[in-house]
């Protein structure tokens, strides 16, 4: 469905029964106004006739054969309210084909479509731009691909190349498409998938641009399953600021043969902006709300960066909607960072706040803790509408807005209500920073990807971490990953102040560098051995070669960690098991060294050991899927000596089994 609704199907559909017939089930009822269908674009498979039926008894009959070049058959009526949407098969020519089924949620008064684009002519249509921003390889966009080569498969754009960079920031770049079709407010609506087909580099960072004014401002979501999260970003001036974040992601789609690929592995997107308020929708649930008015309108695109696996299909783009909605956040940092579904507090108070795309269509918006269970309930009737929950149990509440008529009655509507799943209180987070090997990169068991309260997604081992800390703390857990693949030291140290402000609440960080260091003509010196009178201003109370070194590197970003009274966790990278290059290995261990020297230094007030990647690795080398990355078993005992590090840190407790 187009509001992202669909239950099953989401994709062609094909039959040998005569009548051939397709079930499309939502998650509840809705109401429709618009069906398209889409025939395979062949010349000797058509569509002759059938009919559309819904579950309120009524139908529609198809009597006009499908255009045979994959142009979509619509058929508007008046608005159907229903829970399902089947189309039936009555004639054909050769076989009861049926590439696509569009099925359109009624839109709110005024609102009209802008553009459009199904991506099923084998050719980009007008109006696309391609924008590149890749340190590193090259984008490959494939208009009309059906997965896999499979002639009955879905038509889409995928892009395939592995283009992939870092801005100034630290946030992942790469390239995109560009529609042409300008917006004020908008209402973007479409489908995404990232399959894992088995390559080094897939399910990464997919996602939209919108608000776009070129290409250093703009508003961006995107979503990463191997770091497992979802993110709101503005970036204006060429600066990034992170609006907002969750650390879910999406299922990804496996392929073991030929055809092999789950039609659930879409992802039906749905992005409003609306009156300087931003509501993001994954498969019709709300799953990030910010508030910002710098751009009103721009121009939309289409974002795949370091992710050979991109693939979009189904974009329409609409005027804003008219109706209010609702969106809930956690206020984390005041105005300029909030956190959505899944988030963790360390305290026992909740900051909620609720955005609303209008400033009329309702009276009031009531919050609510653990609705039905022992609940708090506390009504706001003024802009902005925002409230504070003290004194809440340890432990996970679901907390909700509704929108209130003017007798404070409940509004029924999905766009009148959201909810935030698992928001705890007095729980323990943490925030894993490094390069590929803190990102999860290479990790082949796929089944530890979600921790067991469903709270951290993702490859590595953060995922695994909050299991353990979970089951030894009675805490609820989160492990953000904050790793960039590529990323040195020198480089985290830049960044290391956007991650503090994008992670307020975190208590502690664990920092995993080295393996970048090393590599190339000129790495980066150890400084082992190498001191400072004033590890605070360094300048000429440092030995020579202490500045730039590694060491230095990991000191700065312990001294901006601590300056926000947080907990610097320091670990030694894994070695570069190549025999042709023992120079980079030895490199390596030497930066162990180095932060062996650092975790001694008193004056940081460092009182972990340091979990010893470098030994863990040389003893198994069958924990490494190549030269320095872990594979998904190597990952699970990386995750058991982070918690052994962590093992009565601030209060923590480690039960590795």
């Amino acid at each position: 469905a187009n509001d992202g609704s669909l239950v099953d199907g989401n994709g062609w559909a094909s039959g040998t029964a005569d009548p051939a017939s397709i079930l499309f089930t939502f998650d509840g009822n809705k109401t429709l106004y618009k069906v398209s269908l889409v025939d395979l674009p062949a010349l000797d498979t058509q569509f002759l006739t059938g009919v559309i039926a819904f579950s309120d008894g009524t139908s529609i009959p198809v009597d006009t054969a499908l255009p045979n070049d994959g142009t979509p058959l619509e058929f508007v009526f008046d608005p159907i309210n229903t829970s399902y949407v089947e189309v039936t098969i009555t004639s054909y020519e050769k076989n009861a084909v049926l590439t696509e089924v569009m099925a359109y949620s009624a839109l709110d008064p005024g609102q009209t479509e802008l553009a459009s684009d199904l991506f099923n002519s084998g050719v980009l249509a007008a109006g696309w731009s391609q924008v590149d921003n890749c340190g590193k390889g090259n984008p490959v966009w494939e208009p009309g691909y059906k997965f896999y080569g499979n002639a009955d498969e879905q038509p889409s754009l995928r892009q395939t190349g592995n283009c992939r960079g870092f801005t100034v920031d630290g946030v992942e770049d790469g390239t995109y498409q560009l529609l042409d079709t300008a917006h004020t407010d908008a209402d973007l609506r479409l489908m995404l998938r990232s399959d894992n087909d088995g390559s080094e580099w897939v399910t990464g960072v997919m996602g939209v641009l919108f608000g776009y004014q070129d290409d250093q401002n703009y508003y961006r979501f995107d979503t990463n399953q191997r770091n497992g999260y979802r993110k709101l970003w503005k970036k204006s001036g060429d600066a990034f600021t992170e609006l907002a974040t969750s650390p879910q992601s999406y299922a990804p789609g496996a392929r073991a043969n030929p055809g092999d690929y789950s039609q659930l592995a879409w992802v039906n997107l749905r992005v409003v902006l609306r009156n300087g308020v931003i509501v993001v929708y994954m498969n019709g649930e709300k799953v990030l709300t910010a508030e910002d008015s710098t751009f009103t309108g721009g121009q939309v695109a289409m974002l795949c960066a370091r992710n050979t696996n991109c693939t979009f299909d189904n974009l329409v783009l609409l005027d804003g909607p008219s109706d209010p909605i609702v969106g809930l956040k956690v206020a984390d940092d005041g105005p300029e960072h909030v956190s959505g579904e899944y988030f963790v507090s360390t305290g026992s108070t909740l900051n909620i706040a609720a955005a609303v795309t209008e400033s009329v269509g309702f009276d009031a918006v009531e919050f609510v803790i653990n609705d039905g269970s022992g609940e708090i309930s506390v009504i706001d009737a003024v802009a902005p509408y925002e409230n504070s929950f003290t004194n809440l149990a340890a432990g996970d509440h679901t907390v909700t807005a509704y929108l209130l008529d003017e007798a404070g009655v409940r509004f029924t509507e999905p766009r009148a209500q959201d909810i935030l799943p698992q928001v705890a209180a007095s729980g323990i987070h943490l925030v894993a920073m490094g390069d590929s090997i803190a990102a999860g990169l290479n990790d082949d068991v796929p089944d530890d990807d979600i921790s067991h309260d469903g709270r951290n997604t993702g490859g590595g081992y953060p995922p695994i971490l909050n299991n353990l800390l979970a089951a030894g703390n009675l805490k609820k857990v989160t492990v953000l990953n904050n790793g960039n693949p590529g990323e040195t030291s020198g480089e985290a140290a830049e960044r290391i102040q956007l991650v503090l402000t994008s992670t307020p609440e975190a208590e502690g960080y664990l920092l995993l560098y080295g393996a970048n260091d090393s590599s190339g003509t000129t790495p980066v010196p150890s400084g082992v051995g190498l001191e400072c009178t004033d590890i605070i201003n360094f300048g000429a109370t440092c030995d020579s070669g202490y500045i730039g070194s590694f060491k230095y590197n990991m000191q700065r970003m312990i001294n901006a960690i601590q300056a926000e009274s947080k907990q610097v966790y320091l670990s030694k990278t894994e070695p570069f098991n190549d025999p042709l290059n023992p120079a980079r290995d030895a490199r390596q261990q030497e930066y162990g060294v180095a932060i062996q020297e650092l975790v001694d230094d008193g004056r940081n007030n460092l009182s972990h050991i340091p979990p010893d990647f470098y030994t863990l690795y040389t003893n198994n080398p069958a924990l490494m899927a190549d030269v320095h990355h872990p594979t998904g078993e190597g990952y699970q005992e990386m995750a058991k000596l982070w918690c052994a590090a962590l093992n009565g840190q601030q209060g923590m407790v480690c039960n590795v089994p």
